[in-house]
Formats: C-alpha cells, structure tokens, sequence
C-alpha cells in the first residue's frame, strides 16, 4: 500500500501555523521579549485563522495552529484561561473545519459557524461572570483599578499630567484634581467596556465564522479538493426576512430605549452592529456583482471593493441598507415581483 506523502505546502503552512500559535498564546515572548506579547490578540481571530490554514493546506496546519494555541495559554496563563480559549476559540473553530470537511450546503454552514461562535464568545463572558462573582466590564475595570494601586499614587499623577498635557494641546482646561480626574477616567472605561464587550461578540461573530467560512472553503476550492461547499461574495443576498426583522427589532429596541428602559441599551447596541456588519457585506456583495457584470477581473474587484469600502464606510452602509430594501433581491423588490406575478424580472436599482 503506497503511503501518501505530505506535501511541502502542508509542511510550510504547519511551520506558519506553529508561529502563528506562539504569538496568539504569548509564548513568542519568551524569544522575542515584550514586543512577542503584542500580537497576542491574534487569539481573537483563532478560528478565522483556523479556516485559513485549513483551507491552504488541510488538517494538519489548523491542529498545529490550535495545540501550540491552546497549550500555550495554559502554560503562560494557567487553566482559566486555556479554557476561555478552548471554548471561545478552539471548539468553534473545530466546528468550522468539520462542517467544511463534511461538505454540508454553504449558508447552512454560515449559519452553524455564526452560531457556534457567538455561543463560545457569550459562554467565555458567562464563564468569566461565574469565576469572579461580577460581569466581565466591572472585571476588567477591577483589574484595571488594581493595576493603578499597585503602581502607586505618583504613577497614577503622572498618567494624569499626561491626560492635562493632552488637553492643554487643544486649548481646554481641567480644572479637577488628579485622584478626582483618574476616578473619572476609570468610570468612563467601564462604560465603554459594558457597550465594548456586545459590539466586539458582534463582530468577532461576524469575522471569524463570516470570513473564516467564505476564505476557508474558497481556499479549498482554488486547491481543487472535493466535496467543497461555495458561494462568493457576489452571490450573497441578505433575505427579505432578516433584513424586516433586524429592522423591526432595532425600531422596537429603540422605542422602548426612548421610554426609559435603560437596560435595553447594550441589545440595541448588538442589534445596531449587527446591522452594519449585514449593511456593509450587502454593500459589497453588491458592488462586486456589478464590477463582475462590466467584466472586471477578481483582482480588480477585490481591490476597488476593499478600498472604497475602507474610504467611504459611512456611504456604503446606507448603500447597502439602499440594496436590501431596493435591490434585485430586496424586500420592496421581491414584493412588487410578487405582487405582479413577473417572475424572472428584475427592476432594482441597486444589485
């Protein structure tokens, strides 16, 4: 029987996945000093990079990726943590990677992919709630709070003086006392953390299991492997049905925000992200379904795409807002077509 012999992308591509595990974990430090710890927030996009490695150069990359991930943060970090990475990163991206390998249909995989890793993100915030008696802002801002008593208090009037500088560079005065304007600051941050935490299982959702599921299997598809699932960019439609019922969430969201229900705000904030992201892929589906009808070339697709959406951000979320209600697949569209029974006709504006 002949042996399959691995090839030398699968060999390159393990050799960047035990890198790119080494700086997610941390571990990089120990050889780079402190600059190695900045990348850490590569775990972030862990089963994002799973797909990737999956989709270049098969299993053996992505286990490689997610052992020296996910062993490394228990070495540096202890068990707490390995575990928030195992279920916030490696069991989604697991997930992802048998989905793909198993051929189920694309959007059912988008759809499980989305699922499985805002499940790991809210179970990681849940985890962290149960172990610290408290939610994951007043944590943060405990830590944060703890850090500025452990540095003592000529360190935290120095961080202050800098604050003053800042301000004084743009001809405003504080007029407050340092202990009084650290205070301030640290309140502001838990804010920001409570609204924070939503918007980033927002977006993290959206980028690890969106993207990891669209590169992954077009990978896989360019390696001309079997049994892949895949439909780019340019065939995706937001359906009718979401985009009326993320509408009317958000307006219901925003009414009772209005009549005092303070609680609400960090859904409103979800629904509200969740609305740009969805906005925004609409928008460029779009756009590279009409570069593609003029003829344009992958590359050049890509690139225009990618560069007017990072230019003119604001403008191509209300485009594509435009494209979900107006567009050939859009919910005003697919009423008028239905209404006038003209199936196969197609009169929106924007595509």
């Amino acid at each position: 029987m002949e042996e399959k012999k691995v090839s030398g992308r699968t060999i390159w591509m393990t050799v960047l996945a035990v890198v790119l595990g080494a700086f997610a974990s941390g571990i990089s430090a120990f050889v780079l000093g402190a600059s190695g710890a900045m990348y850490a927030w590569l775990m972030f996009l862990a089963p994002l990079l799973s797909m990737l490695l999956y989709g270049g150069g098969g299993l053996l990359p992505v286990c490689a990726f997610n052992v020296v991930a996910l062993g490394g943060s228990a070495y540096l970090m202890g068990g707490l943590f390995a575990a928030l990475v195992l279920v916030g990163a490696c069991l989604p991206a697991a997930f992802m990677v048998y989905e793909s390998r198993k051929g189920v249909p694309f959007f059912q995989q988008l759809t499980r992919a989305l699922a499985a890793q805002a499940a790991g993100l809210v179970a990681v915030v849940v985890i962290l709630g149960l172990r610290f008696g408290s939610n994951l802002a007043e944590v943060a801002s405990n830590a944060i709070r703890g850090f500025f008593d452990t540095m003592g208090p000529a360190f935290a009037d120095r961080i202050a003086e800098n604050i003053r500088a800042l301000y004084r560079a743009q001809g405003q005065i504080i007029a407050v006392e340092n202990d009084e304007l650290i205070a301030a600051i640290l309140d502001g941050l838990e804010l920001s953390i409570q609204v924070g935490v939503p918007m980033l299982i927002v977006l993290l959702t959206n980028v690890n299991a969106g993207l990891g599921v669209l590169w992954g299997n077009a990978l896989r598809a360019r390696r001309g492997e079997d049994n892949v699932q895949y439909k780019p960019l340019s065939t995706w439609y937001t359906p009718p049905a979401l985009t009326l019922t993320l509408t009317g969430s958000l307006i219901l969201f925003a009414i009772l925000k209005a009549t005092g229900q303070t609680s609400l705000e960090i859904v409103l904030v979800m629904l509200l992200t969740e609305g740009v992201v969805l906005a925004t892929m609409q928008a460029a589906a779009s756009m590279l379904r009409r570069m593609k009808a003029g003829g344009a070339s992958v590359a050049k697709r890509t690139i225009i795409t990618v560069a007017v959406l990072a230019l003119f951000n604001v403008m191509m979320i209300f485009y594509g807002i435009a494209s979900a209600y107006l567009g050939s697949h859009g919910v005003i569209t697919t009423a008028i077509k239905k209404k006038l029974m003209k199936n196969g006709q197609d009169k929106g504006d924007f595509g």
